[in-house]
């Protein structure tokens, strides 16, 4: 499986590109197909088209299914719908998968 995120590559230039494989899943950790994501019209678009370091990964918050559930986790079932609001969501996020820590 190809896993990837949208990058700005350079001024006013987007693509989706290729990033490394996940991590292997953790005790404490929710791995899932990713439903939906936002990356903010604001902050994270305005930064990245106007800043001058790239590659740059935009995005702050995702809705994804609950695939993968460590052993540790409690309260999540396979199926189930989570939203994550991260930062620096580029580093779990990947092409219809993500990562989530309990």
């Amino acid at each position: 499986m190809k896993h990837c995120a949208t990058s700005i590559t350079s001024k006013e230039h987007a693509e989706l590109v290729e990033v490394a494989t996940p991590a292997a899943l953790g005790a404490n950790e929710v791995r899932g197909r990713t439903v939906c994501t936002l990356i903010s019209p604001g902050t994270e678009l305005a930064w990245n088209h106007t800043g001058t370091s790239f590659p740059s990964f935009p995005a702050y918050s995702a809705i994804f299914a609950a695939d993968d559930i460590g052993a540790e986790v409690k309260g999540v079932s396979e199926g189930d719908l989570r939203l994550v609001r991260l930062g620096r969501f580029r580093r779990i996020c990947f092409r219809r998968r993500l990562l989530w820590r309990a």
